[in-house]
């Protein structure tokens, strides 16, 4: 009787993306928020300890358990409307929204 082999299927591409999730509560010390204008490149610096990171074929992670998170302003080159306002000024502009009903 024969059998039949199956090979495992292969991981999907992803591209390196970050995400940085916090609690209101949260330590975490948060500088540079007004460089952070969509579209925008910019440098962020984090600070923390290393919790784990992992290099294997199918794909790589690193996490860490971040304290600090630093964002310098916009490299040049970057894909940007320069006039585009930065994300602090955009959250700001929604709570004077819902403060007045929408």
């Amino acid at each position: 009787m024969a059998t039949k082999t199956t090979a495992a299927p292969s991981m999907p591409k992803t591209e390196p993306r970050m995400r940085l999730s916090w609690d209101k509560e949260s330590a975490l010390k948060l500088e540079g928020l007004d460089h952070a204008i969509l579209g925008q490149a910019v440098t962020v610096t984090l600070t923390g300890t290393v919790r784990g990171y992992a290099m294997d074929d199918y794909g790589n992670s690193f996490e860490i358990k971040v304290k600090t998170v630093k964002i310098a302003g916009g490299a040049a080159g970057a894909d940007a409307d320069d006039d585009a306002p930065s994300m602090a000024e955009q959250v700001k502009a929604m709570g004077r929204r819902t403060k007045k009903g929408g």
